[in-house]
């Protein structure tokens, strides 16, 4: 390889390693919006059957509990599993 081809192939290497590391942020993100999500179906089901509730309401009151509490979403659901086990 001449010299002249080096500096484009190493910033060839760079521009792909950051890549690498923006599709493992992004997959991060992605595994703890799962996780998220999970929790707060369980909450959700929890709600509907202490409080007899349909899906939507149990969502609704999760979100202003949320609001009202200025906490995520997330945090809503895992204090309302808390107070089951």
């Amino acid at each position: 390889m001449r010299e002249r081809d080096l500096w484009p192939a190493i910033e060839l290497a760079f521009a792909h390693a950051e890549e690498i590391e923006e599709l493992k942020e992004q997959e991060e993100e992605m595994k703890e919006s799962l996780e998220s999500r999970k929790v707060i179906d369980k909450a959700k089901g929890v709600l509907m059957r202490k409080e007899g509730v349909s899906e939507p309401e149990a969502f609704r009151k999760m979100q202003k509990l949320s609001m009202d509490k200025r906490k995520s979403m997330r945090q809503i659901a895992e204090a309302i599993l808390l107070t089951v086990m």
